[in-house]
């Protein structure tokens, strides 16, 4: 797969919105959601930025933000996520070793909102 696919497809951040009940009643007047507004914000398709990586570095040309509710957010079945890492890491047992350990550590890990 080459770079310019891997970055326009793959390597898209994804942030989590959280809004008052005062903007969601703002974004409504135009009838549409906080995501939906912040979106046009969120493509940045001439831009230099340098992205480092185990197997080496290289420029991204073109970024894209995604935005979702943090409200819809839900996790997936551990099946799933066995499977989604088995089919991104390949046959290679020790990567996949490493990434469940720290997959569960994540998991494991309480984080703490403070505003």
């Amino acid at each position: 797969m080459g770079s310019a696919l891997w970055e326009k497809d793959f390597l898209r951040p994804t942030v989590a919105c959280i809004a008052t009940e005062d903007v969601n009643k703002c974004c409504q007047l135009n009838n549409l959601t906080l995501e939906q507004m912040l979106q046009p914000f969120c493509e940045f398709p001439e831009i230099s930025l340098p992205f480092r990586s185990l197997g080496g570095s290289i420029t991204l040309k073109s970024l894209h933000v995604n935005l979702i509710r943090a409200s819809n957010m839900v996790a997936s079945p551990p099946e799933a996520n066995n499977t989604r890492l088995s089919d991104a890491v390949g046959d290679d047992e020790v990567v996949h070793c490493i990434l469940t350990s720290f997959i569960q550590m994540l998991l494991s890990t309480q984080l703490t909102y403070l505003p």
